[in-house]
């Protein structure tokens, strides 16, 4: 098994075979400081560039803020640029082998693990993907694109049928 961290080309994989990705790594970047600068101010703290996330000592103190929930409202691009951040999967895979419908509802929850002398260390889970049950519940459909042919759910190029 070939080690991913090596500096060749062909450790760089999904990197190399996306023409756009210089681009968008910087933009990426940014996206993801900023993400993680919005879960600091909740009490979630990512250390030392780590996937994993640690609860803040506010956050470990109070049993509330340790409940907390944070709603985010946003477009899917967004969404899916987010779940890529928290759940470590690469950006073009994300984008190219996931959808997340209009008005649907992701949830993520940051998962508690061991704790040691009064760290605690959380991981972000995923345990609902673009969920509609609130559309079925409703008697709604998922949107249809208006744009494009209004016959396939938004967003969703080829292959569809």
């Amino acid at each position: 098994m070939q080690d991913l961290n090596q500096g060749d080309a062909e450790s760089k994989g999904w990197k190399l075979s996306c023409q756009d990705y210089a681009g968008y790594d910087i933009q990426f970047t940014k996206f993801c400081e900023d993400a993680d600068d919005f879960f600091a101010r909740h009490g979630i703290l990512r250390k030392d560039g780590s996937a994993n996330y640690h609860l803040s000592a506010e956050v470990i103190a109070t049993l509330e803020k340790r409940q907390q929930k944070i709603v985010i409202f946003c477009h899917g691009g967004m969404g899916l640029t987010l779940l890529s951040h928290l759940l470590s999967i690469p950006l073009p895979m994300i984008h190219a082998s996931m959808w997340l419908p209009p008005s649907s509802v992701t949830t993520v929850l940051f998962d508690e693990h061991a704790a040691q002398a009064g760290d605690i260390i959380v991981t972000p889970r995923a345990i609902q993907i673009g969920g509609t049950n609130h559309l079925t519940a409703a008697k709604l459909k998922v949107s249809n694109s208006t744009y494009e042919d209004g016959e396939r759910p938004s967003g969703i190029k080829h292959n569809y049928w």
